[in-house]
């Protein structure tokens, strides 16, 4: 009879199998569903999203970049620019506690951060997200895991377009396109500059999604 601890040791193996299956899968986004497509509980879950972490935010900003770790809180990044007013925007938006299976998520506060960005920034980065947007396709094979992180793109560009990927390996394309956006957020916040290396991943990535 198999002993309890092979049993948790295959159990361990097949979690690394799929989560590697999803890791060396990643040069790509994914489609995101739509209502029709959701399972019950991720419509749910997208719904509680919406109405606490993206409350108050503008209905179609150029770029937004949205994180649901399996464990921490929810967070999402929005870059908007205000023609009307000539000023562009980022905007980073975090809950106090994770949304998934809170009984009390209406009460869930959410922090805010908000930076300007000049038009060269905003004509760096919109291209990169835009093109890996036009790349997005179905996988061949199967990318959820148990657990991880789902970093959802979405650009407001003649209409909607939608990708995700679930934890890229981060030396892929999209695991680099995940690395970029959160250095935007920690732009936002003030902890890294706009700097020269930041723009030289934004354009070496670019250079390959094209």
């Amino acid at each position: 009879m198999m002993n309890y601890n092979k049993i948790v040791f295959l159990i361990f193996l097949s979690l690394i199998s799929v989560q590697l299956k999803a890791q060396n899968n990643s040069d790509h986004l994914e489609p995101v569903s739509g209502i029709f497509g959701d399972y019950d509980f991720a419509f749910e879950y997208h719904s509680k999203i919406r109405k606490v972490l993206l409350k108050e935010l503008p209905d179609s900003p150029d770029l937004r970049f949205i994180t649901l770790p399996s464990f921490t809180p929810e967070y999402v990044l929005d870059l908007h620019y205000d023609k009307k007013n000539s000023e562009i925007n980022l905007i980073f938006r975090i809950c106090e506690s994770k949304i998934w299976y809170n009984k009390n998520w209406e009460k869930i506060k959410v922090k805010e951060y908000k930076k300007k960005l000049d038009k060269e920034q905003y004509d760096l980065i919109m291209p990169l997200f835009q093109n890996a947007l036009m790349k997005t396709r179905y996988s061949e094979e199967e990318t959820i895991g148990f657990d991880g992180t789902d970093y959802y793109f979405i650009v407001f560009d003649n209409g909607i377009k939608a990708g995700k990927v679930w934890t890229p390996n981060e030396n892929s394309k999209m695991g680099r396109l995940v690395e970029i956006g959160n250095e935007l957020i920690k732009f936002t916040r003030n902890k890294v500059k706009f700097d020269k290396g930041l723009i030289e991943k934004i354009e070496r990535l670019n250079k390959e999604l094209n």
